[in-house]
């Protein structure tokens, strides 16, 4: 390897890592920050719901508690801005993870001392540009990360069976504690084993098959084991049980973008068609070649068998069917695919090393990796391709109810609330711990589907069912965001004199119950009983002096963002015409 190899790779690592470096906007992380921090302060992980007040009580079968641990533990480092450093850590070792899968497929098909050079840094790059969008220090990263190691102790043991194999056993152990996927290690190794004997009962009779004639004996004892390792975790046996119940939330879950199948419009976007052509070009041109197995031409399915394995080709098919299935899914694909394009363009630079032209080529290659890192930083990229991102470690208060959480603090405006369940984990995190949802986005967790989709018409037909839910539950106050889809719930509490206006931004908006608790703040506040201007400008959270080192390590010209950098001039204009409010008030 020379040295602009290592450097190509050395800034697949940087940019990885920057990629990796984003503001805090995904409103999952604040419950399950929540979470950690109930488990360090109680010293157990809750069987029951403990945070909503419409569904107190109910069994709660929370599998990442150890990741929500560690989200509570990093937070004490210097605030809940830290929580992409996960992300951060994930993406490096899965980027190692597919490294050392890279030089075992190479080493075993091209030559025993291959390196990973300019080929690989490319298809990297690319593969952390396809998968970005679900970088967001999330418990899933864990799931991406485990799905690599194990696609690269399957390939290394077949091509030299040891030992490392039982590495599977604590691997699902940590899985089975850190994420809901954790079932995907169980197909994984039944898959692989399951391939594993196909290949020493049937294939290995045929005479194109170059593979070794071998029992899978380690294999089939670590698959084992793997499976038994998923019962050592607060809920035992029930896990195994458990695995059916997630894959039968994910038919029955489609109350978000990111579980939409292919069955859906919004599913094809131009990253998912990316990701799936990835997934299709990686498998083609890594087999297409007869000379990567140094054997006579023959069917590309032959030719994966014996360069990769029988596992290894089913494991393409079954990832790409499991991309099709959900929007958030594409990622293992791609990781899966990700070795073999980058040895298939690994190869293709050694086919030119002799060439006037491979200098010019890794020179061009280096450039385009110093273009997306510029652009990650500077943010240029997340403006034209992902404008919900940022780079840096903040609070992204765009995205978090942060000035309406801090209106009902100031004011100790207590009770039951109703709010959407987008901004209800936000303020879980922050009114801790008095404050319980009405829903949030534990989904069929705690919710039965017939409580979201209830949720749902409610906020497309308020007038007919909010009159229900407030009947039952008896609501204190309402905070919800200002969005397209709360657009009539707004309209209808605009009219509804049970209610009274006390507090918007941009992003979100505080209704009071007209009684005798609520009515000195809405003497105070109040837009429909008193025509207050009850708009309010949002304000950067200033992140810890950790979290600005850290961020400006990879960009020394960064500077956190301002009130400027939140809100927009036309902002408060817009707000009234969203609520549909008389020209006079918003003036």
């Amino acid at each position: 390897m020379n040295l602009l190899s290592r450097a190509m790779l050395v800034l697949v690592m940087l940019t990885g890592i920057v990629l990796s470096i984003k503001s805090v906007r995904e409103p999952d992380l604040w419950w399950q920050l929540r979470t950690g921090e109930v488990i360090l302060e109680q010293r157990a992980v809750p069987q029951t719901d403990i945070f909503s007040f419409s569904y107190e009580g109910v069994e709660w079968v929370n599998v990442k508690w150890g990741f929500e641990v560690f989200q509570a533990l990093i937070t004490r480092l210097g605030g809940p801005e830290l929580l992409p450093l996960l992300q951060v850590i994930a993406t490096i070792l899965l980027l190692l993870i597919l490294l050392r899968t890279i030089t075992v497929i190479g080493q075993s098909i091209i030559e025993e001392n291959f390196k990973p050079s300019t080929g690989t840094g490319l298809v990297l790059l690319l593969t952390l540009v396809i998968i970005e969008y679900r970088m967001t220090g999330r418990p899933e990263c864990v799931s991406h990360l485990m799905a690599a190691a194990y696609i690269l102790l399957f390939t290394q043991h077949r091509i030299r069976p040891s030992r490392w194999i039982f590495l599977l056993v604590p691997l699902q152990i940590l899985w089975a504690n850190l994420h809901e996927a954790y079932g995907m290690g169980i197909v994984f190794a039944i898959m692989f084993t399951a391939a594993a004997w196909i290949e020493y009962r049937w294939l290995s009779a045929k005479p194109w098959y170059t593979g070794e004639k071998k029992i899978p004996k380690l294999m089939t004892m670590a698959a084992v084991l793997c499976v038994a390792a998923t019962c050592i975790n607060p809920r035992g046996v029930q896990l195994l049980t458990h695995v059916g119940e997630i894959f039968s939330q994910l038919g029955e879950n489609k109350f978000t973008v990111e579980l939409y199948s292919f069955k859906e419009a919004k599913f094809w976007t131009v990253r998912s068609i990316i990701g799936l052509s990835f997934i299709l070009v990686s498998t083609y041109l890594f087999g297409v070649k007869s000379e990567l197995a140094g054997k006579a031409p023959m069917s590309l399915w032959k030719r994966l068998v014996n360069n990769i394995s029988l596992g290894y080709v089913l494991l393409i098919i079954a990832m790409a069917y499991l991309s099709l299935s959900a929007y958030r899914n594409i990622p293992f694909a791609v990781i899966a695919a990700a070795p073999l394009l980058a040895v298939a363009a690994d190869r293709w630079f050694l086919s030119k090393a002799e060439s006037s032209a491979n200098l010019k080529y890794q020179l061009a290659a280096i450039g385009m990796g110093l273009a997306l890192y510029v652009g990650v930083v500077s943010g240029l990229y997340y403006q034209t391709f992902n404008s919900g991102e940022e780079y840096g470690l903040k609070v992204n208060v765009k995205k978090a109810p942060h000035g309406a959480a801090a209106f009902l603090k100031e004011n100790n405006i207590q009770g039951k609330a109703f709010t959407d369940y987008l901004s209800s984990s936000y303020l879980l995190w922050y009114l801790q711990p008095d404050f319980k949802t009405y829903i949030d986005l534990r989904d069929l967790d705690i919710y039965p589907a017939v409580f979201l989709k209830n949720n749902f018409m409610l906020y497309d037909m308020p007038d007919k069912v909010f009159p229900l839910a407030d009947g039952d539950m008896a609501f204190d106050y309402i905070s919800i965001l200002n969005n397209s889809l709360m657009l009539n719930t707004h309209r209808y509490l605009m009219q509804n004199p049970t209610f009274d206006l006390v507090y918007g931004d941009a992003l979100s908006s505080l209704y009071l119950r007209n009684n005798d608790n609520n009515r000195d703040v809405i003497e105070k506040y109040g837009v429909k009983s008193s025509g207050h201007d009850v708009f309010r400008a949002r304000s950067p959270i200033d992140p810890s002096g950790l979290s600005k080192l850290i961020t400006q390590l990879f960009n020394p010209l960064y500077r956190p963002p301002s009130n400027e950098d939140v809100n927009r001039p036309e902002d408060r204009v817009k707000y009234y015409q969203y609520l549909g409010v008389t020209p006079q008030i918003a003036e």
